[in-house]
């Protein structure tokens, strides 16, 4: 069933492109394919979301006729734009195939990782894989269960209605073939930054996005929510705004982490001066709106937003030396020290010139540690078992922003010192 999932996910991947091209007519090469997948899948999941809301019952059959219509005014919207405007790229040659090579045999691991056992993770048997297989035995979502869900009943459902246009596409439920949708979602991740790095002209810049976008934890919906958001920034950060804004909905879908980036992205786009674009954003309110109504319907409580919440804050606050020691006692991770280090050395830089990705990506950050001080849970154990995993919903996107910064410095450092070797003429 593994590759019959990959065929699969290749054609969700082909039922997004022409979405994308409606959202931004400029979209292409690797950004497109990454693009393609994440919207394909978005929409999949939507689509199964709505046949369920229609009391249709999940049928491969069902899901292609209510793919048809948005294919046809996708692709209709498409061929009546105008031609993408011209953008020069600095990439072939051998090196660029090298460089494709070297970047792809990481995402090849992780997808024999993802796929070597079953997925194994709590969260995976307790929320994310115990709501699609009920799903898919009761073919469509099952309101009764999703409101006496034993852990989150307010979480998102696009990951596990993921799982279950798998499972419906192959007849049956096999847990070991889910763990793909990750790797695609991390290969999308990669693409889109890989095309990005080109515009900015240093591609090899890639390699340092490659290895916080593969994202280990598999099963859950970390994976999703990263590639959305970090997806979405990226696009916004270029202008794209239609298509970024969209992305960020789907993160929202995947996780409550990633409506709180809705948020953060307003935030930034303010302090940007991006008025204008902050407005441009409500297609990812428009996406995530069936799901915020259909919470509020059916009365699904959420953790953090209780009576006391400010309670706990305000007393954890207090005793800031507690709260701190806490946070200090996670394990230091390599990665999160250089990029501290590159936003120490480089603040002023990533203040004029990435404004924008600086901010989303601290407020979000700081939204992450508030999540930890308002938790109704035990303090110490909740905050060590999620801040070694929230953090990585950023880790591409921050690997993007140390990358502009640092490269340019490098590059203009070696054309100096070139320069410096070159004989003067006679």
């Amino acid at each position: 069933m593994i590759a019959a999932t990959i065929l699969l996910l290749a054609v969700v991947c082909l039922y997004g492109v022409p979405i994308a091209r409606t959202l931004d007519r400029n979209v292409r090469g690797s950004a497109l394919i990454g693009a393609g997948f994440l919207l394909g899948s978005g929409f999949v999941g939507l689509e199964m979301f709505f046949l369920s809301v229609l009391g249709v019952r999940w049928s491969m059959t069902a899901i292609v006729l209510g793919a048809l219509p948005v294919l046809v005014v996708a692709s209709g919207v498409w061929r009546r734009q105008p031609p993408p405007l011209h953008r020069e790229t600095r990439s072939g040659g051998f090196a660029n195939a090298l460089l494709n090579g070297v970047i792809a045999l990481p995402i090849i691991g992780h997808g024999f990782y993802a796929t070597w056992t079953g997925l194994h993770e709590w969260d995976f048997f307790g929320i994310w894989g115990l709501k699609a297989r009920w799903f898919f035995e009761h073919g469509g979502i099952d309101w009764s269960f999703v409101q006496r869900s034993i852990s989150h009943p307010d979480y998102p459902l696009l990951v596990p209605l993921l799982y279950d246009f798998v499972a419906v596409a192959g007849g049956r439920w096999e847990e070991r073939s889910l763990g793909l949708i990750f790797t695609f979602m991390c290969a999308a991740v990669i693409l889109i930054a890989r095309d990005m790095l080109i515009e900015e002209g240093f591609a090899i810049g890639t390699l340092a996005v490659v290895f916080p976008a593969l994202n280990m934890w598999v099963g859950l919906a970390e994976g999703a929510v990263m590639a959305f958001g970090c997806a979405g920034l990226l696009f916004i950060r270029r202008g794209s705004m239609a298509l970024g804004a969209v992305l960020l909905g789907f993160a929202a879908w995947s996780k409550n982490e990633g409506l709180a980036l809705i948020g953060a992205v307003v935030v930034a786009l303010v302090i940007a001066r991006r008025w204008r674009d902050a407005i441009r954003l409500w297609p990812a309110l428009a996406v995530i709106a069936p799901w915020l109504i259909t919470r509020a319907v059916l009365a699904l409580p959420t953790d953090f937003v209780d009576g006391r919440v400010f309670h706990r804050m305000l007393t954890r606050i207090a005793d800031p030396w507690t709260t701190l020691r806490v946070f200090a006692s996670l394990p230091a991770e390599l990665f999160w020290i250089a990029v501290a280090l590159v936003l120490v050395i480089y603040v002023r830089a990533a203040w004029t010139r990435e404004r924008f990705l600086t901010t989303a990506l601290v407020v979000q950050m700081l939204l992450f540690f508030a999540q930890g001080i308002a938790t109704r849970a035990e303090f110490r154990p909740h905050v060590s078992l999620t801040m070694n995993r929230l953090p990585q919903q950023l880790a591409p996107a921050f690997a993007f922003l140390a990358v502009v910064l640092v490269f340019p410095d490098l590059i203009v450092g070696a054309r100096r010192r070139a320069g410096s070797t070159t004989p003067p003429p006679n």
